[in-house]
């Protein structure tokens, strides 16, 4: 069962699973954000009052990836895999050094599709690798309208399944 949900609070993909994860009773949220709690909308502090986020010591994001797929137990990318922030944080997860499961969806933005397929494979992929803290990164919202919802859909499924196999 995944007890915590963390990200780098940016807009899109990040922000939509600490939505999904902080209205869901019995999971925490937190994880790494640059200085400020820097995302392409600004500084947003609420990062760190509401989403227990803490703040890296430089503006820059590598950091604040590197931080949150170290300090989870698998990665979950979604969106499409072509950014800079793609190539790193699955690049991260791949090195010996950290050596994380990661699963990827991909989503290219425009229409809105239905996640109810994804959880079933999800489900199975956080009980194999024993996933109690999942890191949730991917596209911002700016490059691939839409996914923030579709993001925010799954952790929410996927959290609402698990909870329901208590």
């Amino acid at each position: 069962m995944i007890k915590k949900v963390i990200s780098g609070g940016q807009t899109g993909a990040d922000i939509g699973a600490l939505f999904a994860a902080h209205k869901t009773p019995g999971v925490k949220t937190g994880g790494w954000a640059p200085k400020g709690f820097r995302t392409e909308d600004g500084l947003l502090p609420t990062l760190g009052t509401k989403y227990k986020l803490k703040e890296t010591k430089f503006s820059k994001y590598p950091l604040r990836t590197k931080l949150n797929v170290q300090q989870s137990d698998g990665t979950l990318w979604i969106g499409n895999t072509d950014s800079p922030g793609a190539k790193l944080t699955l690049g991260l997860c791949d090195e010996t050094e950290y050596d994380r499961p990661v699963k990827r969806i991909r989503y290219t933005g425009g229409r809105y599709r239905s996640t109810r397929n994804l959880i079933p494979a999800l489900v199975r992929w956080v009980e194999r690798h024993n996933i109690k803290v999942l890191n949730v990164a991917g596209n911002r919202e700016s490059t691939n309208p839409g996914i923030t919802m579709f993001t925010e859909a799954i952790i929410w499924g996927l959290l609402r399944e698990l909870s329901d196999q208590k």
